[in-house]
């Protein structure tokens, strides 16, 4: 299981259970985005120098026999690993492709008529087709590019949050359950229609009986979020649900179920905490993190459900004030 963290001396930690490798980070006065590749071998840092350089940095790890490679000039906020030697990038205004080992930066995809860089950049299984959140108006749509047909779609879908299903079908929420887009046709479907459908699962009760009394009303003045926040990994949905009152106490709880809809699980439930992201990992435990200033370090939960896999490394927004 791989983690990171940044400490109060401006250090990025990578760990797989022990320290696997400190970075000195400080030479930073901005890091935008982080991620590790596939083969858990490389991590990719994006910032801003102290000097007011925008920078890609590709560290090597200790399993790695690369060395690092500085790319001046190219920032972004979202970053995806295509193979060893490419990435993607979303600077805000295009979607570049990165050849690490000649520092070669190709534009393959303009955002066009944009007033806020589009955001949450992620890639298809088979990694033919991008998907980005792009603002119109005061909602956020989802937007789709073919790196095979060189095509771009706008989809008139409002989300907050969404993941890949399948090279077909994105799973997105906004506040209004979740639902499942077809890419191909636009088509959209009903996957969970709000936090009261999950009273229809046979063990629901049973498995998460206080989250249940919740969502029935019959615990104090509580109201029930919908579903939200959407992750697929290993067969399995994980989704969130939030409850709060006028006072603004909340409950957070954090479920999966599989495709069919006939196995929920209850990964986490806590009482005065919302965590605004979470992850899952290889080792069955429950990443949550939020964007509060005094709250970098990942909080590790351990979640004895079902194995999710595969490894997922997910950036953050970082905040240095102390």
């Amino acid at each position: 299981m791989f983690q990171y963290k940044i400490t109060a001396d401006k250090k990025i930690i990578i760990s797989n259970g022990t320290v696997l490798q400190t970075f000195d980070v400080s030479k930073f006065s901005q890091i935008d985005g982080l991620a590790l590749d596939e083969d858990e071998i490389k991590v990719a840092i994006s910032g801003i120098l102290l000097n007011g350089e925008s920078v890609l940095e590709i560290i090597g790890l200790s399993n790695s026999e690369d060395g690092n490679t500085i790319i001046a000039g190219i920032n972004g906020t979202d970053l995806v690993w295509l193979s060893h030697d490419h990435l993607l990038i979303n600077t805000g205004n295009h979607i570049s492709r990165i050849t690490i080992s000649t520092s070669q930066i190709e534009p393959i995809h303009k955002f066009s008529r944009v007033s806020y860089a589009p955001i949450h950049l992620s890639i298809s299984p088979s990694k033919e087709k991008l998907a980005y959140l792009r603002w119109k108006s005061d909602s956020q749509r989802i937007c789709l590019y073919n790196r095979s047909t060189n095509e771009s779609e706008h989809f008139k879908v409002s989300c907050r949050s969404y993941c890949w299903l399948d090279d077909r079908t994105i799973l997105y929420s906004n506040l209004n359950g979740i639902k499942l887009l077809d890419v191909e046709n636009g088509k959209i479907s009903i996957f969970l229609k709000d936090a009261k459908s999950l009273l229809r699962f046979p063990e629901f009760k049973y498995r998460c009986s206080e989250l249940s009394t919740i969502i029935e009303g019959s615990k104090e003045t509580y109201s029930v979020k919908d579903v939200e926040n959407p992750l697929y990994l290993n067969q399995r949905i994980f989704f969130q649900v939030i409850a709060s009152n006028e006072q603004r106490e909340c409950y957070s709880a954090i479920l999966s179920t599989d495709l069919e809809k006939k196995d929920i699980q209850q990964h986490h439930f806590q009482k005065g905490r919302y965590h605004e992201n979470y992850y899952a990992d290889s080792s069955n435990s429950i990443f949550l993190y939020s964007r509060e200033a005094n709250d970098r370090d990942f909080r590790l939960l351990p979640s004895p459900g079902v194995p999710t896999g595969a490894l997922v490394f997910y950036n953050q927004d970082w905040d240095w004030d102390e």
